[in-house]
């Protein structure tokens, strides 16, 4: 069972623990992790219980399900990373689509070459 040393007090991680901390995204920084761990520590509740509530109380954090479809480049979870090279190419098409199939507009405003 891992043990983190935070302001002189240790807190123990289970295993449904460490699945928490795996299983959460952690959009922000690692400041908003620590913050996270010493809800427990401080409040005396379960680390799932932290992270849950967390959650609710942050709205930033939580993402409504169709923002990928708001914005699709943009990953909102590790399994949605793509490769820069699928990337250009889908945001290359939607420029092209924009721009009304031209590719002169298109490749003057995106840095794209003005070849398919």
């Amino acid at each position: 069972m891992p043990t983190l040393l935070l302001e002189g007090r240790q807190l123990k991680l289970s295993a449904k623990d460490v699945e928490y901390l795996r299983g959460y995204d952690w959009p922000v920084n690692v400041r908003e992790l620590i913050k996270v761990l010493k809800r427990p520590l401080y409040l005396d509740i379960p680390l799932g219980d932290a992270i849950d509530e967390e959650r609710r109380l942050d709205p930033l954090l939580e993402q409504p399900d169709d923002a990928a479809a708001l914005c699709p480049l943009w990953p909102l979870a590790a399994h949605q990373v793509r490769s820069i090279e699928e990337v250009k190419r889908e945001y290359a098409a939607r420029a092209l689509e924009l721009n009304g199939g031209n590719w002169a507009p298109t490749a003057g405003r995106s840095g794209l070459r003005s070849t398919p």
